[in-house]
């Protein structure tokens, strides 16, 4: 594998979720996100438990730049209840 690290956005993974791109036509390289990626993937009040299972099949597969557990929980659960921006239910 190359020295390349690449941070992942949203949008690339619901893409690579959605089978709009094949995740071997990015580049070579260690792929990571961020704890605001796994929170907006996870936050959608309309998510189905079968389009949550996905998402948390790929989520175990690239490694998170984190917060606390707890932080993450109860912010999706505020975004899910209360339909906040994700900066405020952090």
């Amino acid at each position: 594998m190359s020295g390349n690290k690449f941070l992942l956005d949203t949008n690339i993974l619901l893409y690579v979720i959605g089978k709009k791109i094949d995740i071997l036509a990015l580049p070579e390289g260690e792929f990571y996100i961020s704890f605001v990626t796994e929170l907006e993937l996870l936050s959608y009040p309309s998510l189905t438990a079968g389009e949550e299972q996905k998402i948390r099949e790929l989520l175990r597969e690239i490694p998170v730049i984190d917060i606390s557990q707890g932080i993450k929980d109860k912010t999706i659960q505020f975004r899910r209840q209360h339909q906040l921006k994700l900066p405020d239910a952090i």
